[in-house]
């Protein structure tokens, strides 16, 4: 993958799709970073990170990194692939490192979780998560006892519909209807 596959990458600002997606670290703004080693089966994979202090590709528990996705609008269904999530991220591991998430509808946080290495496929650096509630804004941290790290690999979304039409029907004769609405949401 690329970082253009993502979208437009521009002073540390990622734009795609109706995303924005930012950095912070130490709680200042920072810069998205992104790391494009093809090898997924190593805690050095690919996806979006936080320009920091070791690795400038994942999110990184030192400097307190995360990495913030703010959508155009509602989005209702979501899945988010993580990558990288390596020893410290074993389920029993010592670091009792996770990859972190909340997501927020304005300023209400309305969903979170901890997500770990997988365990039920052939590739444990890597999971998914999914977020089925409404949101519009996501945000990644990591939480363990000791430096650790990860990366967004990709995400699929679906936004709310909102859209309504005014139709009038006409019968064989040629006989209107009065006005009805049909409302999508």
């Amino acid at each position: 993958g690329t970082i253009s596959q993502w979208g437009t990458l521009d002073n540390g600002v990622l734009t795609a799709n109706r995303v924005v997606i930012t950095a912070e670290s130490n709680g200042l703004a920072g810069a998205v970073g992104f790391g494009s080693d093809n090898d997924n089966h190593h805690h050095d994979g690919l996806g979006l990170g936080v320009v920091g202090s070791s690795d400038d590709d994942q999110i990184e528990l030192d400097n307190n990194e995360k990495l913030i996705m703010t959508f155009d609008g509602i989005v209702t269904d979501a899945e988010f692939g993580l990558a990288s999530l390596g020893g410290h991220f074993t389920p029993g591991a010592t670091q009792d490192a996770f990859a972190h998430w909340v997501a927020y509808k304005g300023t209400v946080a309305v969903a979170s979780d901890d997500v770990k290495q997988s365990t039920d496929d052939d590739n444990a650096t890597t999971n998914s998560f999914k977020v089925d509630v409404e949101f519009d804004r996501i945000e990644f941290t990591t939480v363990a006892n000791v430096n650790s790290n990860f990366s967004v690999q990709y995400m699929n979304v679906d936004y709310k519909i909102d859209d309504s039409f005014n139709y009038v029907s006409i019968d064989s004769q040629g006989l209107e209807s009065d006005v009805a609405t049909v409302t999508f949401d």
